[in-house]
């Protein structure tokens, strides 16, 4: 079936070469297989939202054979450009090339964001012809951004790792070009004082850890491992 919306997950999935200093005591082999668990419950979460595509832009190649075996019916490609700025930019214009009118980038690293989010972001994109939403994160960067058109200007000098990601991203905005709109703040998972507090909360509602059941499984992991979580 044909849809006019898509929602693409970007795959936040480090490079090897690009892991934050701020994941100890995790493990690299540890990091990735958090992001791993992050990304699928994302998968599974976001695939219950209606008339929609869901499309997966992955980090890296060596990732796509392993989540075709998960979830063989997946529209997945690979992020291009060497920036943060450029493979955010060819996401949205190849969707839009696709024929999509409404393009919602949702990062993979928020599996726990309640699909009204989402699902409001679809009825404010609809709103106007020139609409625009992004929703920010407590760490100043943004973890969703959805257009109707491609702003090539928006995505100019654009960092995940910066803490201005979510200002530099509205200084780009040109002026008079789009109706704004801001979703709720939400919570990524980047350290490992993240890692904590997910935990923590996960350990204290049960509903957690049936909708995130993949995030659910590596904590387990880490417990059967005695993971020292007392001293994040």
């Amino acid at each position: 079936m044909y849809h006019t919306r898509a929602l693409a997950i970007f795959d936040r999935t480090p490079a090897r070469n690009e892991l934050p200093a701020s994941i100890h005591p995790l493990s690299v082999s540890q990091y990735r297989a958090l992001h791993q668990s992050l990304l699928c419950d994302s998968i599974e979460r976001f695939s219950n939202i209606e008339n929609q595509s869901l499309l997966l832009f992955l980090r890296e190649e060596e990732q796509e054979e392993s989540i075709h075996e998960r979830f063989p019916a997946l529209d997945v490609r690979i992020q291009s450009g060497e920036t943060t700025g450029e493979r955010l930019y060819h996401m949205f214009e190849d969707s839009f090339d696709e024929g999509y009118k409404h393009v919602l980038l949702v990062n993979s690293n928020v599996p726990s964001i309640p699909l009204r989010i989402p699902e409001s972001a679809y009825t404010l994109l609809d709103a106007f012809d020139d609409s625009m939403v992004i929703a920010p994160t407590q760490r100043g960067g943004f973890y969703a951004l959805g257009l109707r058109h491609l702003i090539i200007e928006l995505f100019s000098g654009l960092d995940f790792a910066s803490e201005r990601l979510y200002d530099n991203t509205l200084s780009n905005v040109p002026d008079d070009t789009c109706s704004l709109y801001i979703l709720p703040t939400w919570e990524e998972m980047i350290t490992a004082s993240d890692l904590k507090r997910w935990y923590e909360k996960m350990q204290q509602f049960e509903e957690d850890q049936t909708v995130l059941k993949h995030t659910a499984a590596f904590f387990d992991q880490l417990k059967k491992q005695s993971f020292p979580f007392d001293t994040l």
